[in-house]
């Protein structure tokens, strides 16, 4: 179980390194079921970020939990139907 969990972990890093790196936004919302383990999620990517990222001492990035949770998705789709 806990390789499963270390293995997510990694990926989840690379991939908001890699987004980071991509797009440099100030910040990456975590939203859906995994914001349920932001005390496990939060750190690993934040450090990830802080040593991967390229230029972070010039324009850093963080990772944070969006305000809504699991629902983020949900409502963000409900309005974007409502907007069409």
């Amino acid at each position: 179980m806990q390789k499963n969990v270390d293995n997510f972990l990694w990926a989840l890093e690379k991939g908001a390194v890699n987004i980071a790196n991509l797009l440099r936004p100030q910040i990456i919302i975590i939203g859906g079921g995994i914001s349920g383990a932001a005390d496990l999620i939060l750190p690993a990517v934040n450090a990830a970020l802080q040593s991967e990222v390229y230029g972070f001492h010039y324009a850093p990035v963080k990772a944070v939990v969006a305000k809504l949770g699991n629902w983020a998705g949900v409502i963000g789709a409900a309005n974007l139907q409502q907007s069409q």
